[in-house]
């Protein structure tokens, strides 16, 4: 299965039922013993979403699964941790998926109780096109950092500080999982290459013909160059033809020397497509 695949099941359940979930770690095989668990030991077991099947002693210990639900969009996300809870990095995230329930009303323990500690992912909003979702990565608060090598595939110094660019994505898809709409912020850290390299971003499986528009500003300032490029069937969104250009720095190497830092005029290269 791949991400976002879809499974149908018509399972009727009446009132006071219940519908559980277990996962078997490492269950794929290679000569076809699916799901097959080879001895019951504590770590090759299954475990499930009925807390009081799991091994343990400690109730607290017990719990394998997380269950965050979607009031709006009337969904849940259900979170695997698949190995014991005292030696697993409990994140909850071995295995993730989504269940539509119909009724979503039938459902039994769902209040307005939230829990502060956790950032949120996603947000909804309607459109004439209907209800969408609005998707973070990696939080609607954070972003994530990119450092790259440039020697590859010859030896470099791997410090990976040729370009460093922190970056966040906010995408909005349809009920159906089908993307509408991407934007990128992305700030270049560090630029530490002697070449003068380009900077892109692969959206895979996405033809021309699906792209309407494409916006991309350097600094708030409109580019000149060509946004889009095909490589087959992956679009290519060309950020900038030659950093040493774009980056706004009067030194070399920007933030990979000491010398060579933010300017004083606090301004950075910063990117929004």
């Amino acid at each position: 299965m791949l991400q976002g695949d879809q499974l149908t099941y018509q399972i009727p359940l009446q009132a006071g039922q219940s519908l559980g979930f277990y996962v078997v770690p490492n269950g794929w095989g290679w000569l076809g013993e699916y799901g097959k668990v080879p001895y019951d030991g504590l770590w090759r077991q299954p475990f499930y979403s009925l807390s009081a099947l799991n091994p343990k002693r400690s109730k607290a210990e017990r719990y394998h699964n997380v269950v965050f639900v979607d009031e709006e969009n009337e969904f849940l996300v259900i979170g695997f941790e698949d190995t014991l809870y005292s030696s697993g990095d409990k994140d909850f995230n071995d295995l993730l998926f989504s269940v539509n329930v119909t009724p979503f009303a039938a459902l039994d323990g769902i209040d307005d109780a939230s829990d502060s500690q956790y950032i949120p992912l996603t947000a909804s909003e309607n459109s004439q096109q209907g209800e969408s979702t609005t998707t973070y990565y990696p939080t609607a608060s954070t972003y994530a950092t990119l450092a790259f090598e440039d020697h590859w595939p010859y030896v470099g110094d791997f410090d990976y500080n040729d370009v460093v660019v922190r970056y966040q994505m906010t995408l909005q898809k349809t009920p159906s999982n089908e993307l509408k709409s991407l934007e990128l912020d992305a700030t270049i850290q560090s630029l530490g290459a002697d070449y003068h390299n380009a900077l892109a971003w692969r959206i895979p499986n996405l033809g021309s013909d699906n792209i309407e528009t494409v916006t991309l500003t350097l600094n708030n300032t409109p580019v000149s160059h060509n946004i889009v490029q095909m490589d087959g069937e992956d679009a290519l969104f060309i950020l900038s033809e030659d950093l040493h250009q774009d980056v706004n720095t009067s030194c070399g190497f920007f933030r990979s020397k000491r010398n060579c830092q933010i300017p004083s005029n606090g301004e950075v290269t910063w990117f929004n497509l």
